[in-house]
């Protein structure tokens, strides 16, 4: 209620059914069952509040057979705007790639259907011609009031000081940070291992392709 009050939008994470949601994206507690202490029950009050929102759901390479289900999952909670996002920073073989091509097709298959029939569930990826990776480039300000560009810090990496843009304490316009903020070339490059970069890249690219034939369009 209180952030309805104010110009939020919210960006939430989850991956789909409780099964794929404690296996991939667990408590921190190992007692607790993240679906539960989610968003996932929380998705009446979520939408009753009028709040703007995305749904990002992350989809790991030992989970991509489950695409279509959690997908729909999801919707059937009552959200209408839903982001797949294909796992950086682990390997996708053969044998994941094609279970997410083979999804993804499901999943537009059954949203063209749905459109038909006059439904207003809105894949995210493709209200736009998408890049084959986008990493996230905003201002993230971290525990310690440190400032960075980007959120690849997250990962812990060796190059997370070149992500530094300053410090709280320093109270600098939030524009400039915004126009200093890295590339995505940037990000991609320090962000992840060259051969994990090369093999994620390559599911960006087959997700693209899914994006332009939904939308009727040619790469």
């Amino acid at each position: 209620a209180w952030l309805a009050r104010h110009p939020v939008k919210l960006e939430l994470s989850l991956d789909g059914r409780p099964d794929t949601q404690n296996r991939f994206r667990h408590s921190r507690f190992k007692e607790e069952d993240s679906y539960v202490t989610g968003i996932a029950p929380r998705a009446a009050d979520i939408l009753a509040s009028g709040l703007p929102y995305d749904v990002i759901m992350v989809v790991h390479p030992l989970g991509a057979q489950d695409l279509y289900d959690n997908f729909f999952h999801i919707a059937g909670l009552g959200f209408r705007r839903i982001q797949i996002n294909p796992a950086l920073g682990p390997m996708w073989r053969k044998a994941h790639t094609t279970a997410l091509s083979e999804n993804l097709h499901r999943i537009g298959r059954e949203l063209k259907r749905r459109w038909a029939e006059g439904d207003d569930l809105v894949f995210i990826n493709a209200e736009s011609r998408p890049m084959p990776v986008r990493l996230n480039g905003e201002v993230t300000l971290d525990w310690d009031g440190t400032i960075y560009g980007g959120n690849a810090f997250l990962h812990e990496t060796e190059h997370k000081a070149r992500f530094v843009r300053g410090h709280i304490d320093e109270a600098r316009s939030f524009d400039r940070y915004w126009l200093d903020a890295p590339s995505n070339d940037f990000l991609l490059k320090y962000s992840y291992p060259p051969d994990v970069t090369k093999n994620n890249m390559a599911v960006g690219r087959l997700l693209r392709s899914f994006c332009l034939w939904l939308r009727g369009e040619t790469a």
